[in-house]
């Protein structure tokens, strides 16, 4: 159970970074159509996901650096002024390093820990470790779709 799941978690991830290829450093905090996020929202997102995650399946407090939360937390909105975020170079990192961090911790798991209740309360989104890495996957493949839309929108090239 645990390989697959860190393989579907793989491939959405993957997928995402080949998404997110090709945008000019204006066009990543470009917003087109009738969605809002940006490449760089999504990306530092995603980030705080992985954290969230992160803390669900080992208790370990976020893993994000102090603010992402508020530019890039449940209910944030993203904004197309780059000043106000980090560079897109450091969320980017940080979006590698928070993936890289929970595939580390969930790969010394076996598969009766990823069944055991997650550390905090989710208020009820997950029902256990291995739902919580399985709804990361369904996540990141969410926001897949909007960064399809949002290459189109932009004109950028298939990535397929």
């Amino acid at each position: 159970m645990r390989d697959r799941a860190l393989a579907h978690a793989k491939f959405a991830h993957g997928m995402i970074n080949k998404f997110a290829e090709g945008f000019s450093p204006e066009q990543v905090v470009a917003q087109a159509g009738p969605c809002p996020n940006h490449l760089l929202w999504t990306l530092g997102h995603l980030a705080s996901s992985a954290s969230w995650t992160h803390g669900m399946i080992t208790g370990v407090a976020s893993i994000v650096p102090e603010g992402y939360s508020a530019l890039f937390g449940m209910g944030s909105k993203p904004i197309d002024d780059a000043a106000l975020y980090p560079s897109f170079d450091e969320v980017r990192h940080t979006y590698e390093a928070t993936f890289k961090r929970l595939v580390d911790a969930v790969e010394q798991l076996d598969d009766a820990a990823l069944l055991k209740a997650p550390e905090h309360d989710s208020g009820g989104f997950i029902a256990d470790k291995l739902d919580a890495l399985n709804k990361l996957a369904w996540h990141e493949g969410w926001h897949l779709g909007q960064l399809s839309d949002l290459r189109r929108g932009l004109g950028l090239p298939n990535v397929f």
